[in-house]
């Protein structure tokens, strides 16, 4: 999740040097939405991997004083 979150951040940075190439100035805003899109999916990912470990925990927890 942190990896996705680190996509987002350096976006802005990154943009302005990528324009600058003149071979991927034409398809800006495909590379993007193809930044974007990566930074959406690991935040996803490691969202789902977070509450399946929270979920695998919860039922390994003992359930009261037996």
């Amino acid at each position: 999740m942190l990896a996705g979150i680190g996509v987002f951040v350096r976006i802005p940075q990154v943009m302005p040097r990528i324009a600058d190439i003149d071979y991927f100035s034409a398809v800006i805003p495909f590379i993007r939405f193809c930044f974007y899109l990566i930074g959406i999916i690991l935040v996803g990912g490691g969202v789902k991997k977070i509450y399946a470990y929270l979920q695998s925990a919860d039922s390994e927890a003992p359930n009261g004083p037996s």
